[in-house]
């Protein structure tokens, strides 16, 4: 599931704004090497701020904000979300995030992964 619509974000501080991570998908953490440096001061440090967790039974949702250490600039918004869906018996995960990229992935919570099996034959 996509978010409708992203916070707005600065573009200048990365190399490429919301880059296909190809199934990597992350809760904590910065993907440094798509960090040009801050656009507002010109350090290349960041950290990460403000992280949030909400849980529920089926579900986790992860945000927190990447920013400047020099001068506090927003960099980026990490949002983050696992859900088990019992529908389908598979764990549901995404991020978007304009500095660590966007992706999405699947994962079977059954001991043997219907899809997997699928695609090997």
């Amino acid at each position: 599931k996509k978010r409708e619509r992203l916070p707005p974000m600065c573009k200048d501080c990365c190399k490429e704004a919301l880059l296909d991570r190809e199934g990597v998908t992350l809760d904590a953490g910065s993907y440094v090497l798509n960090y040009k440096g801050c656009a507002k001061c010109g350090r290349r440090d960041l950290h990460s701020v403000g992280r949030t967790c909400q849980e529920t039974e089926l579900t986790e949702t992860v945000e927190y904000r990447h920013e400047c250490i020099g001068c506090g600039h927003l960099i980026a918004i990490h949002h983050f979300t696992f859900e088990v869906d019992t529908k389908t018996q598979r764990q549901e995960y995404t991020m978007e995030c304009e500095l660590c990229g966007q992706s999405d992935s699947s994962r079977s919570i059954l001991p043997d992964d219907p899809e997997m099996a699928n695609t090997l034959f």
